[in-house]
Order: structure tokens, then C-alpha cells, then sequence
């Protein structure tokens, strides 16, 4: 993504699902949040830049002790554990 925005909290993903608006969610790119099932979790990491400069983000999350990682420019950014541990990311045919 580039953006030069500072002031205003931007969306780069979003996923909903008619029990969740925020299914799965990456969203402020002047300190991105990762959410998941609901959950979520706060990063430092930042996007925009004066110059516009093109950045290029990368998540992944794991059910299994709810590890979570954030990669910026292809080098780990931030990580942790405990996000919507044991959950799952509803798809169109498991809705209620």
C-alpha cells in the first residue's frame, strides 16, 4: 500500500461475516491493528509516509495459541500470542 495519510485511521482488509464485522481486519495504518474473531491487537507498526513511499504488509495467524505475526517489507515487524486463540475464521458456508 502508500499512503501519506497520518491523520485518519484507514482499512487495508477487511472481512466480515453476518455474526462478525470484524471477522478479519488490518486496519490504522498510522499503527495497524490485526483482528481476528472479534479480537484484536495493536501494532506500532506504520505504513503511511511523507514521500508516499510504496509499503508492502504481510499477517498471518495461527487458532493454535493464537500466535500472530506482521511482516513490513518482508522482515518481521511485530509478533505476540493469545489472539483469538482457538477461534476460527468464519467462511460464507459456515455462517449461522
Amino acid at each position: 500500500m502508500s499512503s501519506r495519510d497520518r491523520d485518519n485511521y484507514g482499512t487495508a482488509l477487511s472481512y466480515a461475516v453476518s455474526e462478525e464485522d470484524n471477522e478479519l481486519v488490518f486496519t490504522d495504518y498510522g499503527g495497524f491493528v490485526l483482528a481476528v474473531a472479534g479480537e484484536k491487537v495493536v501494532t506500532d507498526i506504520v505504513a503511511s509516509s511523507p514521500e508516499g513511499r510504496w509499503v508492502h504488509l504481510c499477517a498471518d495467524w495461527s487458532s493454535r495459541g493464537g500466535r500472530w505475526r506482521v511482516f513490513k517489507n518482508g522482515a518481521l515487524a511485530d509478533s505476540g500470542v493469545g489472539l483469538a486463540e482457538g477461534r476460527t475464521v468464519r467462511g460464507k458456508r459456515e455462517q449461522n
